[in-house]
């Protein structure tokens, strides 16, 4: 009997002594002693550190957002393209509804701009200053047989010095015989300033090719505009000029 009580008292003693044990209102928790911890909160990087700077030096940040008018911007010209009148397949050429009266270069310029709409332009080209690696991607089919696609990557290696690479293609085959597009371009875009700001460089390079097969229309309107089969199928209606490029 005597050792059953020894065991018993052995077994929950501790539980007791555990019981008793209160906690002094004059103890500090050890986390004081160490500091505060960083929150997730001092680590995220806002919206305001993600720039764009345009040829103008208009700066404006970037907009993450899902509007209507993002949405009348996926195309091949990656802007609005309210005022001109595109032809049957992507990357050809782009007829003028709206001149407008903002834009007015008095240099000499070449007279045939029907393709140059997608040639990047040294005002075409943005500048930036980002806190993390940002990626900019479009990427969307097309007429017939091909597929768009617009890469951005840029990156800061510190404060002062920026690095974009960019890289734009297409390949659209078209709806009618001797019609295809293949564009490409690639950019490379950097920048650096002094601490001080006082000296600052802008430096980007573009290379770009655009090849585009014509043809000299079709040869029978009649098929064209009477909409029975085969002559729905434009594939199959016959075109003066089948090598033209």
């Amino acid at each position: 009997m005597f050792k059953k009580c020894v065991v018993f008292f052995l077994c929950f003693f501790p539980f007791f002594l555990s019981a008793q044990i209160k906690k002094k209102d004059s103890e500090k928790p050890r986390q004081s002693l160490i500091g505060k911890p960083k929150s997730a909160k001092d680590s995220v990087a806002t919206v305001d550190m993600y720039k764009i700077i345009t040829f103008d030096r208009d700066t404006t940040f970037v907009d993450t957002s899902l509007t209507l008018k993002k949405e009348y911007e996926v195309n091949y010209l990656r802007k609005d393209n309210f005022g001109l009148l595109p032809l049957n397949n992507d990357g050809q050429a782009y007829n003028i509804l709206d001149f407008g009266l903002t834009k007015f270069n008095p240099f000499p310029e070449m007279g045939f701009k029907g393709k140059h709409y997608a040639y990047v332009e040294a005002e075409d080209v943005n500048y930036y200053h980002v806190a993390t690696p940002y990626t900019d991607l479009m990427y969307r089919s097309v007429v017939e047989q091909g597929q768009t696609l617009d890469a951005l990557i840029t990156l800061n290696t510190s404060d002062n010095l920026n690095f974009a690479l960019g890289y734009k293609g297409l390949r659209s085959l078209g709806r009618y015989i001797n019609q295809l597009s293949s564009n490409g371009i690639f950019r490379f875009v950097t920048s650096y300033n002094t601490k001080d700001k006082r000296y600052m460089l802008r430096l980007h390079f573009t290379g770009q090719d655009f090849t585009n097969q014509e043809n000299g229309g079709i040869t029978n309107t009649s098929f064209f505009e009477s909409g029975q089969p085969p002559y729905t199928q434009r594939e199959r209606l016959d075109v003066y000029s089948r090598d033209g490029k």
